[in-house]
């Protein structure tokens, strides 16, 4: 099963973050879908008032490079290719599980490129999130 990088989410994402994504694509044995990529600032509060953001700040913004610098990746269920869906314990389980698999060959493919990568889920409640290190971009 391939990934759906949705296109047009990945169009205003940072050509450095765009470039990796692409090639974990290609290295995945899991499909995953890019969610979010270039947020507007109304779209950002209503994520913080949500509870689903914890800043107004985001990477997710449009940053002085004209691109996001930051995008949200969510595993597809490899038989329908649809979203993992979460909600009940077992299924937290398998979605951190894969995750913490597109997180591995996202760092892994980011390093060979020298790209300075962070992932949310190290940070302990953002997992579908990468963002390029604010400092090196």
């Amino acid at each position: 099963r391939s990934s759906d990088l949705g296109d047009e989410r990945l169009k205003n994402v940072h050509p450095v973050l765009r470039a990796v994504i692409v090639e974990t694509s290609r290295r995945m044995n899991a499909p995953f879908t890019v969610i979010e990529g270039l947020r507007t600032p109304e779209r950002q509060a209503q994520l913080v008032t949500l509870g689903f953001s914890k800043t107004q700040n985001s990477l997710h913004l449009r940053q002085r490079t004209g691109y996001a610098h930051a995008a949200d990746l969510w595993p597809l269920d490899e038989d329908a290719g649809q979203p993992l869906r979460s909600g009940t314990p077992a299924l937290e389980a398998v979605l951190w599980d894969r995750l913490r698999e597109i997180a591995a060959v996202m760092k892994e493919v980011a390093r060979e490129m020298g790209v300075n990568l962070e992932w949310g889920g190290d940070w302990g409640w953002d997992a579908p999130h990468f963002q390029l290190n604010r400092n090196a971009y």
